[in-house]
């Protein structure tokens, strides 16, 4: 009788929300590790789910070890960044702070670990985590482009405007182009993060085939010195 020399892919745990403090240590460890300017200020604890939007850190196991790892919360930085662009004050500002706690939700960062980064964890942990969203009241689902976007956009573009010699007050007209449109949400929320205040130049944002597969941003600014 002949052997069975067939492989198995080892067990995935995931992905799914840390069950334990340990297990949100870990995850929190991971996104500090891979994602630069990751807020590090959500306690690394598992909170009791009552089904409403509170932080949650999402993880996806393999041999027992964390492969990926992801951080959703309410969209509360969105909801002032509104409240501030627009001026709003007062029980409309109070308004808008519990519509975004209740109904929206922002995937802060989603990091996989290296040698596992071209075997689709990545794309599990966002529909999973889009999920637990939905499950979860949210009717808006905010992802922010952590490694490729935030980067180019909040330290490539200074450094070649900066290179000029100029700076980002100095933007007169910006074009940015996106891989795929669904990431334009997150996208929007580090661009006004990273615009100053009064310096916001035209801006056009469309969907492009990019001329690196692996990118979802590319950016073309017009600058005055």
């Amino acid at each position: 009788m002949g052997s069975d020399h067939r492989t198995t892919s080892p067990a995935v745990d995931g992905p799914r929300a840390a069950a334990t403090d340990g297990e949100a240590k870990a995850i929190k460890s991971l996104l500090i590790r891979d994602i630069k300017d990751f807020d590090q200020s959500v306690p690394a604890v598992v909170r009791h789910d009552d089904g409403t939007i509170r932080p949650t850190y999402i993880g996806v196991w393999g041999q027992d070890r964390l492969i990926g790892a992801a951080l959703i919360q309410p969209a509360l930085c969105v909801a002032e960044t509104l409240i501030y662009r627009t001026g709003t004050s007062g029980v409309h500002a109070a308004q808008i702070r519990e519509a975004f706690a209740e109904h929206a939700a922002i995937i802060e960062g989603i990091a996989v670990v290296r040698k596992h980064r071209r075997e689709g964890f990545g794309s599990q942990i966002k529909a999973f985590c889009d999920s637990w969203a939905a499950d979860h009241g949210a009717e808006l689902i905010l992802s922010i482009p952590t490694n490729e976007g935030a980067r180019l956009l909040k330290i490539g573009a200074d450094d070649l405007l900066r290179l000029a010699p100029t700076d980002k007050s100095h933007i007169l007209r910006a074009e940015i182009f996106l891989a795929d449109m669904a990431d334009f949400a997150g996208m929007n929320a580090v661009w006004d993060a990273w615009v100053p205040d009064g310096h916001a130049p035209t801006r056009a944002c469309v969907q492009a085939r990019l001329a690196n597969p692996a990118w979802r941003v590319e950016m073309a600014v017009t600058a005055a010195r």
